[in-house]
């Protein structure tokens, strides 16, 4: 295990409580955002801190993003990956010597307000396909879309996208199985759970409240337990993740998940998830990152 200073510490918890918030309030002020613009948000805030900061401590913190693209960018020959959309390699270092590398492997899921359904494959491929000519609406599209519309999350909405013993679901598990590398689920909540949006906004963006909710992250072993029972297609809900969960996730505050700064400050770094390794030597994770 290595040590890591409290003012580094607290510097990177403060970083990515703002990733964690801001990726939160896309879904408190736009209920139907694509997931992919969830993800841009943890993007953004950490490509503000990518300057590398020194400290009193007298260690140096530098954090870098790279950006593969959304899978419905890609051409449709191309094969797409299944395992994890968000991967974390940290690297420690000692005059300049790398020491240490870790990796944790996340996969995103959004929840999904009640009634609200997915984007179909073909909805997926015309706005992302389309260029800028999908904003070149039917008067009966703009009229759809303006509408007014109430988006409630509660404990019975969905992370419609994860679903038991689709093509995803099993290629994670059997990932982990062979590589012995664990696989976690990012889930994507509003700031909290209940609420209410209602489309369209009055007057201007509406005030938001504490992160309560937020993004939260669990290794997908207690994903696939949980739903163990469940049909094929199944999707868990807020409710089966917020009471379902055995120890450590069965109580405040950590039900319903680890809070995203506290996976990556105090269990990444502090070495209790994720994994030792060196990404150069091993076939697996060479194959997720490169």
């Amino acid at each position: 295990m290595i040590s890591l200073p409290e003012d580094v510490t607290e510097w990177l918890r403060g970083v990515f409580s703002t990733c964690n918030r801001e990726a939160s309030s896309k879904l408190s002020l736009v209920p139907n955002a694509h997931e992919p613009w969830i993800d841009f948000a943890i993007i953004e805030n950490l490509q503000r801190v990518s300057t590398p900061f020194c400290f009193k401590s007298d260690w140096l913190v530098n954090i870098d993003t790279h950006w593969l693209g959304s899978a419905p960018l890609w051409p449709d020959e191309i094969p797409r990956w299944e395992i994890a959309d968000v991967g974390f390699l940290v690297m420690f270092r000692t005059a300049g010597q790398l020491i240490r590398s870790k990796v944790a492997l996340l996969q995103c899921k959004r929840l999904y307000a009640n009634k609200q359904r997915p984007e179909t494959p073909h909805e997926i491929r015309t706005y992302y396909h389309h260029g800028f000519g999908r904003m070149f609406n039917t008067d009966e599209k703009f009229a759809e879309m303006t509408h007014p519309k109430l988006y409630r999350f509660d404990a019975d909405s969905e992370y419609s996208t994860l679903t038991k013993d689709s093509r995803q679901w099993t290629a994670i598990a059997e990932y982990e199985k062979e590589k012995q590398v664990p696989v976690y689920y990012m889930l994507y909540n509003p700031l909290e759970v209940p609420c209410s949006v209602s489309t369209p906004h009055q007057d201007s963006t509406p005030e938001l409240g504490p992160c309560r909710a937020g993004c939260r992250v669990i290794p997908s072993k207690y994903i696939r337990d949980l739903m163990a029972s469940a049909k094929e297609d199944d999707s868990p809900t807020y409710g089966q993740i917020e009471q379902g969960l055995p120890s450590p996730f069965n109580a405040a505050p950590h039900r319903s998940g680890w809070m995203l700064e506290h996976f990556v400050v105090d269990l990444l770094l502090q070495c209790k998830t994720g994994r030792v390794m060196d990404i150069r030597n091993d076939d697996g994770l060479y194959n997720v990152f490169y």
